[in-house]
């Protein structure tokens, strides 16, 4: 018979550990080791929303250990498949920030939720700083851009009026001027043109600097703007004794989509230069299309000058703001230096970009490439050249209104004296109200009344409103009402329209300006049977 050997100590026999309770442990404690990894907070979440296991970073948010969360009532999460922003209280008792995203899941044999916490306090007040600042900025640009909008009518409007004036004194249509007396007059012009464009291309610096451009996508004639521009130039070339010519390609459309005020700036600015720095010389004004072209199709416009040229040293600093093309010393250098400065910045804002090519003693190519954007079937016009137009070419302008009748309406006694003697001397008829009573006066006598020219700024007078009121008189609906505000957008143009104006001009405007708009509106209205109400298609009937 064989003895049992009884081993001291072991009276109670050893309780077995299962080795699928030993692999539970084991896989409990490498979960745990895993969740220690992590960067951020982590929960094991039962379904009746007891934490069943957290890492440490979880459990600093609760100011707990690790070992003091288990048990502890966390609620029973909603399912956030994405993480969630949520605001926590700090163990400082201030106020933080936290992103959360609970998922369900199996752990251990049951249904649990595993839930991630990241807190993002510092994220969410970097954030909030930069809205603030974000804030500041654009308060600041928006009173940077209603100063500019502000200075540039209280700049402009006076020197348009100064200009207007001097120029009819120049023109001693009377004869009562002495020859000195036209002469002074012809001098305050001229200096007021330059302070004008001074004036302008600062302001124009300051708007784009502000990111308060606005670009209008017009359809253009291009030879119709051509024609345009050649006369407006024309007595630039006389100035230096240069013959001009002006060229549009057969391969340029008839029109073209562009900010046509823009490309005028662009080329006057270009034209100004060649006309100063040649002598005795020829300036040309090319228009050609490029179809060839690797990408799209491209407008190229060349301004060609047999002047004194640019030094090879100096061709890579001529559109930077304030520099100036040492002259020949016959040619003074004028001006700011800020032209050709503008005309880049413009030309980029189309889309295309200015390049120059230039010898010293032979002349320079200046030559603007910007995207040919055309409507539909548009085709080719017919080319052709325009020889400048060395005669004055204002006594013809200047017949636009012959026997119209204008009632302007405003309260600017300096604006309406300048305009009104520029519109007499076109030929029109004026009568002047300063305020929405005397203007239903005037439209009511039964006298004749053929366009408004309407102020939107008046000091007692709510443009909008008087507006409403002339156009819910169906008598009043064939008259155009061209408006002038100081407003710089185009949802305000759309307002002012909207209420009953035929067309709204943004100040600074010239009287010239005016006057042509005016005409426009007066020519379609004697074919037409209403201005108003606008249609959908946004063309009077």
């Amino acid at each position: 018979m064989t003895k049992t050997r009884r081993t001291r100590g072991a009276s109670k026999p050893a309780k077995t550990v299962s080795a699928s309770s030993r692999a539970g442990t084991r896989v409990q404690d490498d979960f745990a080791q895993l969740l220690a990894r992590f960067s951020c907070g982590v929960f094991v979440v039962s379904a009746a929303g007891k934490v069943l296991l957290a890492n440490r970073i979880g459990a600093a948010f609760f100011g707990k250990t690790e070992a003091e969360m288990l048990g502890y009532d966390y609620g029973v999460p909603a399912v956030l498949e994405t993480d969630q922003e949520i605001p926590i209280i700090q163990l400082d008792g201030t106020l933080g920030a936290a992103e959360v995203r609970a998922m369900p899941a199996r752990w251990r044999e049951q249904s649990v939720f595993v839930v991630t916490m990241r807190d993002i306090t510092e994220q969410v007040r970097w954030r909030s700083d930069m809205q603030r600042a974000r804030q500041r900025a654009e308060s600041t640009s928006l009173a940077k851009s209603e100063f500019i909008a502000g200075m540039s009518h209280e700049l402009k409007t006076p020197l348009n009026s100064i200009l207007v004036l001097s120029e009819l004194l120049a023109e001693n249509n009377g004869q009562r001027l002495s020859d000195k007396e036209v002469t002074y007059a012809q001098t305050i012009y001229m200096s007021g043109q330059a302070l004008l464009r001074l004036v302008s291309d600062v302001l124009d610096i300051a708007k784009i600097e502000a990111g308060r451009m606005v670009l209008h996508d017009d359809m253009c004639d291009v030879r119709a703007f051509v024609d345009n521009l050649s006369r407006l130039v024309a007595p630039l070339a006389l100035v230096n004794r240069n013959a001009f010519r002006a060229r549009v390609s057969d391969a340029v459309p008839t029109h073209i989509r562009v900010d046509a005020q823009r490309l005028e700036q662009i080329l006057r600015n270009l034209l100004a230069n060649a006309f100063h720095f040649t002598h005795d010389g020829t300036v040309e004004l090319l228009v050609d299309a490029l179809h060839d072209a690797p990408e799209a199709p491209l407008l190229s416009v060349r301004v060609v000058d047999t002047g004194i040229g640019i030094p090879a040293g100096e061709l890579a600093a001529i559109f930077e703001g304030f520099g100036q093309v040492h002259g020949d010393g016959r040619t003074p250098n004028a001006g700011t230096g800020l032209g050709l400065t503008l005309s880049q910045k413009f030309a980029e804002a189309l889309g295309g970009r200015i390049h120059v090519a230039s010898r010293e003693g032979v002349g320079s190519t200046f030559e603007l490439r910007m995207p040919l954007r055309v409507d539909g079937d548009d085709t080719a016009g017919h080319g052709g050249e325009t020889a400048a137009l060395t005669g004055d070419t204002r006594p013809a302008e200047r017949a636009l209104l012959q026997g119209r009748a204008v009632l302007l309406v405003s309260d600017n006694m300096r604006e309406i004296f300048a305009l009104s003697q520029y519109l007499e001397t076109a030929g029109a008829s004026v009568t002047w109200a300063e305020d929405a009573a005397q203007t239903l006066v005037h439209l009511q006598s039964g006298q004749r009344i053929d366009a408004i020219c309407l102020d939107m700024q008046m000091t007692l007078t709510h443009g909008l409103s008087l507006l409403s009121q002339v156009r819910s008189d169906r008598r009043f609906h064939t008259i155009p009402i061209v408006a002038v505000s100081t407003a710089l957008t185009q949802g305000e143009a759309a307002q002012c329209q909207h209420a009953g104006a035929t067309e709204c001009l943004f100040r600074p405007v010239t009287p010239a300006e005016v006057a042509q708009r005016l005409h426009h509106w007066m020519v379609r209205a004697d074919g037409m049977q209403s201005f108003w109400p606008v249609p959908e298609d946004g063309t009077a009937t």
